[in-house]
């Protein structure tokens, strides 16, 4: 439910904003996504479903540290 409440606020935020350069900031940001995101149209099925399981993991904040991750991977580096 984080993230659905962090849109509304955003949304909410959005609304109330008059300064132009702010709006015109979020728009470039909102231009520069959905570039990226016409881009993963390149992706194989296969890439966009392991990219799709690692949100989900950070979202139900199933990750580990930096540190712990080359603790369990130091055998290999």
């Amino acid at each position: 439910m984080g993230i659905k409440k962090d849109k509304l606020n955003l949304i909410e935020w959005i609304s109330k904003i008059e300064d132009f350069s702010i709006i015109y900031q979020i728009k470039k940001i909102k231009d520069s996504s959905a570039q990226s995101f016409k881009q993963s149209d390149n992706l194989s099925k296969g890439e966009k479903d392991s990219i799709l399981r690692g949100l989900k993991d950070f979202e139900n904040k199933n990750t580990h540290s930096h540190t712990k991750a080359r603790k369990i991977y130091e055998k290999y580096l």
